[in-house]
């Protein structure tokens, strides 16, 4: 099946708009949702986590999805500047 385009933005616009609404949702909680659900139509989003430390040595992470070689979901001004994590493939 062919990834589509606005059923990607419809699907992650509905995961940032819930994630507004849960407590404690962090940027991996949407990141795995948004993931699931995009696999259960068909596409293949990448799950990326990244970790850094803070310009005060404070430990940093965090996930955001990938498709086409753009961020879907995540998207942060500095993610470059986040190591990425190798992860296990039935997570990619």
């Amino acid at each position: 099946m062919t990834a589509d385009p606005a059923r990607r933005r419809r699907i992650t616009g509905a995961v940032r708009l819930a994630s507004a609404l849960i407590p404690g949702a962090t940027c991996l909680t949407q990141a795995l949702a948004a993931q699931s659900l995009l696999r259960l139509r068909g596409d293949s989003p990448k799950l990326c986590v990244g970790v850094k430390r803070s310009t005060q040595g404070i430990f940093e992470a965090h996930a955001w999805l990938e498709a086409d070689g753009r961020i879907i979901l995540g998207e942060m001004v500095d993610h470059e500047t986040y190591q990425l994590m190798p992860l296990p493939a039935a997570t990619r």
